[in-house]
């Protein structure tokens, strides 16, 4: 058995990433991986048995990251509305220093890999439960609208999605007035 080299699974992880930015998930295969990766196709299989054990690994890479991203700062004890933002600015942040990661996230999303793994459905659930936490607590004191919490994480995240794609294209730029502002809007729609 060979010993795996956490250089060579770093590069794996990257050049799946960057691949999937440029040909889609579809387009991936462990040939043009391993030479983007710059090693042997044998030894992407030495980490990854075929291509959906990588794709699923990958994907829960990029879920650790982000999920630590998304909760940065974040306590548990500070205002709603404060922790709200704080959510709120990770996630803008997280979109614009992470973007091969976020395009990666965005295609596994809407792939056969997250419909056909169930497990990962559930994995994704978990990682936001605190975001819920905080959007119950603030339906609890009524702060924020009585619908379901999770229409607000579709809020966020479509929205979040579009301000990022408008800075990548050159139609926003990436700055406070524009956080300030997409920030206003979207408590607007979630408060009470």
């Amino acid at each position: 058995m060979r010993v795996k080299d956490d250089i060579k699974n770093s590069k794996i992880y990257q050049a799946t990433i960057s691949l999937t930015s440029r040909v889609g998930l579809a387009g991936l295969t462990m040939a043009n991986i391993a030479q983007a990766a710059g090693i042997a196709t044998g030894s992407v299989y030495t980490y990854y048995s075929s291509k959906v054990v990588l794709i699923n690994e990958i994907y829960k890479q990029t879920l650790s990251r982000y999920e630590e991203r998304l909760y940065d700062d974040i306590a548990f004890d500070d205002a709603v509305d404060v922790n709200l933002r704080k959510v709120f600015l990770n996630y803008m942040h997280y979109l614009q220093a992470y973007r091969e990661e976020w395009i990666f996230q965005d295609q596994y999303y809407f792939s056969p890999y997250a419909v056909k793994n169930h497990d990962m459905q559930q994995t994704t659930d978990a990682m936001f439960l605190p975001l819920t936490q905080i959007l119950e607590q603030g339906q609890s004191i009524g702060l924020i609208k009585p619908v379901p919490t999770n229409y607000f994480i579709y809020l966020l995240h479509g929205f979040g999605h579009e301000v990022s794609a408008a800075v990548h294209m050159g139609l926003e730029t990436f700055d406070e007035i524009l956080i300030e502002n997409s920030f206003s809007l979207y408590w607007s729609a979630i408060k009470q």
